[in-house]
């Protein structure tokens, strides 16, 4: 409906007879995602159906990356969705593997001053706080080179403390190492979700907005089976 199909097909049915026609006459040989998988599950012959692959969700149902991944509630969360979405799936012969998400937004800098500004025992703010004192190896002396703040040590750091980097400093690099250690944890969670209710489909990434920072991306590596972009026609 969303496309309008109904104004040129008197039935769902038709539609997907229509469509599954056409893709495999034009020499597509999977369903892409977004596609409606249950539709064409539903209309097309057992013999007939085409691989596909599903998009599960299983961050935004924890509003991932910007609330607090390091919550318990944020597993949880997406546990109880990957309990209810992969079961029904696991066993369908057509299925060729799982997007655990869609263009999460990892914009490291931006996540950096939102880990920053959560409460001082947020776990988030925590992990936050180990990973500057693993990357400046817990001397808050050289964080100093790279920031301008008026805190004398890490745990001083509050949500309203004042922090900027300084220009022709380093302090980039510690922006990056949380993102490593912020997606690496992402990663690992969804990997051991997904496995927990399906041990054999293939993990597909999570579909980055066509720019990607480097580190999500090998941060991901030892625990998806594909790592995926989309290609916009407006972003090289």
């Amino acid at each position: 409906p969303a496309y309008n199909a109904h104004a040129f097909f008197p039935s769902d049915q038709a539609w997907v007879t229509d469509t599954v026609g056409k893709l495999k006459a034009w020499g597509f040989n999977s369903l892409g995602g977004w596609s409606d998988t249950d539709l064409f599950r539903k209309y097309t012959p057992v013999g007939e159906r085409l691989p596909y692959t599903e998009v599960l969700h299983l961050g935004a149902y924890a509003k991932a990356p910007w609330d607090d991944l390091y919550a318990p509630k944020a597993e949880d969360q997406m546990r109880e969705a990957a309990r209810k979405l992969i079961p029904p799936l696991k066993d369908d012969p057509n299925l060729i593997g799982y997007f655990t998400d869609n263009e999460l937004g990892w914009w490291d800098d931006t996540l950096f001053l939102s880990y920053f500004k959560m409460p001082q025992t947020a776990p988030g703010k925590q992990a936050l706080i180990g990973s500057l004192k693993k990357h400046y190896q817990g001397k808050f002396r050289r964080l100093k080179r790279d920031w301008n703040t008026a805190c004398t040590d890490f745990k001083s750091l509050s949500p309203t403390t004042v922090i900027t980097l300084k220009p022709g400093g380093h302090g980039i690099e510690a922006v990056h190492a949380f993102n490593s250690d912020l997606t690496t944890h992402y990663y690992a969670l969804v990997h051991r979700l997904v496995r927990e209710f399906d041990p054999n489909h293939l993990i597909l990434g999570d579909r980055y907005c066509q720019y990607y920072n480097l580190e999500t991306a090998e941060a991901s590596t030892p625990f998806v089976d594909v790592v995926s972009t989309n290609q916009g026609a407006d972003w090289l």
